[in-house]
């Protein structure tokens, strides 16, 4: 599993929605009281994870969408309710970040496809 690594674009956020497998939405404190005297400020922004692919859950093959509903709920489980680190790279054309995710420090994106729920996805 890959550790975490220093970036400029790096923040933590909490997961307060799963998607899809490897979509999610986080919240996070855009002014963090620890460098800042502003209140919070909390914003919520969809996120895509970088490199990974997940079957579709709107699939009309029966054991893609298994799948696809298998790999959301492992992101459910893992992820929902949990503090993570985004490490983006910028945005898809949907608006969505792309990103890294930690969860302890682990790149979650590379624990789904070591779990074999998802493909490397290049573009």
């Amino acid at each position: 599993m890959k550790k975490l690594q220093d970036t400029l674009y790096r923040f933590p956020g909490k997961v307060i929605r799963v998607v899809d497998g490897d979509t999610f939405v986080v919240e996070f404190n855009l002014f963090p009281t620890e460098h800042y005297q502003y209140p919070k400020f909390l914003v919520q922004h969809k996120v895509r994870l970088l490199g990974v692919d997940t079957d579709e859950l709107k699939s009309k093959d029966a054991l893609l969408k298994a799948h696809a509903y298998e790999a959301k709920d492992f992101t459910t489980k893992q992820l929902l309710d949990h503090d993570v680190i985004i490490q983006a790279t910028g945005e898809d054309a949907f608006g969505r970040l792309l990103a890294k995710v930690y969860l302890n420090e682990v790149e979650f994106n590379s624990v789904l496809l070591e779990k074999g729920l998802a493909k490397i996805y290049k573009r």
